[in-house]
Formats: C-alpha cells, sequence, structure tokens
C-alpha cells in the first residue's frame, strides 16, 4: 500500500512539475507547439487579450490569412500572438481574443469604447 501511495505522489509530482515548466517555457512564444501546449495545460488561465488588426503575415490559396502580433491584456500583460482569419481582416479594426496562453479560442471584432483604456493607451501607441 505504501508503494502504491509512495508512486502516485511521484507521478503527481512529476505531472504538476511538467505542467508548471511547460507554462514558464511557453510563456512568450507564438508557436503552434506552445499553443497546443497550452491548450491543454491546466495552469494556463483563459483570458481576454486585444490587438488593433494590421496586415496579415501571409495569405494562403483559400484566402485564409495569418496574424502575428502582440497582444494585450486588461492587467497590463502582453504577449506575442499568433491566430488565423476565415479572410483577410480590415487593418486598424479592434478585436478581443479569447486565449489559453497562446492558444486562441475566438476572436471578436470589437467597438474602440469597448476596450480597457490602459489597453486602448498601449495599443494606439504601436
Amino acid at each position: 500500500m505504501k508503494k502504491i501511495i509512495s508512486f502516485c505522489l511521484i507521478v503527481g509530482l512529476m505531472i504538476g512539475g511538467g505542467c508548471v515548466a511547460a507554462k514558464w517555457a511557453t510563456a512568450n512564444s507564438a508557436s503552434d507547439a506552445a499553443a497546443l501546449v497550452d491548450a491543454i495545460n491546466p495552469l494556463v488561465p483563459t483570458q481576454t487579450v486585444y490587438v488593433k488588426t494590421c496586415a496579415p503575415q501571409q495569405v494562403d490559396a483559400h484566402g485564409t490569412a495569418t496574424y502575428q502580433q502582440s497582444a494585450y491584456a486588461a492587467d497590463g500583460h502582453t504577449r506575442p500572438i499568433v491566430f488565423t482569419g476565415m479572410r483577410v481582416l480590415k487593418q486598424g479594426h479592434y478585436l478581443a481574443l479569447t486565449t489559453k496562453g497562446a492558444y486562441v479560442k475566438t476572436y471578436t471584432e470589437v467597438a474602440k469604447r469597448d476596450i480597457p483604456t490602459p489597453v486602448l493607451n498601449v495599443i494606439d501607441r504601436h
């Protein structure tokens, strides 16, 4: 019985340590690997971040646009983000992205007045 409890404790600590290390390792990454890890990591919180649309990094043959830019959270945290639009988005519009680290769940166009003031001040400077 002691061996089973010890084994479960060790496995639990290894999984927990792995989740903490993965959260730390993907904190400032926008890669596909970081998005995959953040999507399944229970320690990475879901949050809303904001971007002002820019020109896409690339557009594939089907018109799907990929964007890479900095995203800003209401708490002042900034991180690089990569997301895909179903089409080329209008430049200079504001988006609220629901993210889990580097993983972008959804994006929605929002009005300028709906963005927290500290975020808006930073976005408009860049």
